[in-house]
């Protein structure tokens, strides 16, 4: 609460202080106007940037993909928020919040999407290793759940 409180008042009073040039436009910029002002695509950006960052985390291909997909959908909205409080714009603070919560959103929808999806993938392949005649013939078990001894010694009681 202090920390908004200090934001409040340094909105109030930064453009008296004389720490925000006396040429500072506060005219809507088109080139960041869709971070506090967020649509369909923002929501389609983010899922992708989930998405990408589970299977990046589930395939172990690249570590840093995850952080930069996740940082282009959160920085920026995070960063907006800051900068509309610091300067009382309280439209854009609301839009920065929103898009902020949407990307979010997105993110943890996508990922758990992905993950189902892996998961089912994952489940179809065993079910066709199982049930390979290959495994039959070299004597291995062929179908069914795993058994429920598995990861205990043999011989051991429950």
């Amino acid at each position: 609460i202090a920390a908004l409180e200090g934001v409040v008042i340094d909105g109030r009073w930064h453009p008296r202080s004389g720490l925000i040039d006396a040429g500072f436009e506060r005219t809507p910029h088109i080139f960041t106007s869709f971070i506090s002002h967020p649509d369909a695509f923002s929501f389609i950006v983010a899922a992708f940037a989930g998405a990408a960052g589970v299977l990046s985390l589930t395939s172990a291909k690249s570590g840093a993909l995850i952080g930069v997909l996740i940082s282009v959908t959160t920085i920026p909205a995070a960063a907006n928020i800051g900068v509309a409080a610091a300067l009382a714009d309280w439209s854009d603070w609301r839009g920065a919040q929103l898009q902020l919560a949407l990307n979010l959103s997105a993110i943890v929808l996508a990922g758990m999407g992905t993950l189902y999806v892996q998961r089912g993938l994952y489940e179809r392949r065993r079910r066709r290793h199982q049930a390979d005649s290959a495994r039959a013939a070299a004597g291995l078990p062929t179908e069914g759940p795993p058994r429920p001894d598995r990861g205990r010694r043999m011989g051991a009681e429950p």
